[in-house]
């Protein structure tokens, strides 16, 4: 009996899935593998370790599996494609400018709804190439290119992600 409570319990263990953040070193290398549902915010957080105090400037998907992320400091922005499978970073482009993060820029969000917006856009735009702009001020709404479509984009009490048409031009 108490056998088959105790390998009921390790089995639950090994079945759950991991209830941590995932974490990188300076590096980038994955130290706790992320949550099956937050690939897209372990992506950035790999490109953020690559250029330290930078903030998410846009992220897509470059094919499947691969998403480009562009990250940015006041001086400098760095474009990385990163695999989804080992969350290695390859360096597409490096540019040091005064005008890499939008203008005033001050606040960073959490990484974690580009997943939704991810899944809800593969809803309502199928086929179409979706590159989401996280906000960069207090009080702005994240927003999704589609095409030449800027949208932004709003959540439900459920966090599932709706689409609206933007006011920015």
């Amino acid at each position: 009996m108490k056998t088959t409570a105790f390998m009921a319990i390790v089995a639950a263990q090994l079945i759950a899935p991991p209830l941590s953040a995932q974490t990188f070193d300076r590096e980038g290398r994955l130290i706790v593998a992320p949550e099956e549902r937050n690939i897209a915010a372990a992506q950035v957080a790999v490109a953020q370790t690559r250029l330290f105090g930078s903030m998410l400037v846009s992220y897509r998907i470059a094919r499947p599996g691969v998403a480009r992320v562009a990250v940015a400091t006041r001086k400098e922005l760095k474009v990385f494609e990163i695999d989804s499978e080992n969350f290695e970073a390859r360096l597409v482009r490096r540019v040091a400018t005064t005008t890499a993060l939008p203008k005033g820029a001050l606040v960073c969000r959490s990484y974690a709804p580009i997943d939704a917006i991810l899944s809800a856009g593969k809803r309502y735009f199928p086929n179409a190439e979706l590159e989401v702009l996280p906000p960069h001020r207090p009080g702005m709404a994240w927003r999704t290119r589609v095409g030449s479509r800027l949208l932004t984009v709003s959540f439900d009490n459920k966090g599932v992600a709706r689409f609206g048409q933007s006011a920015i031009r």
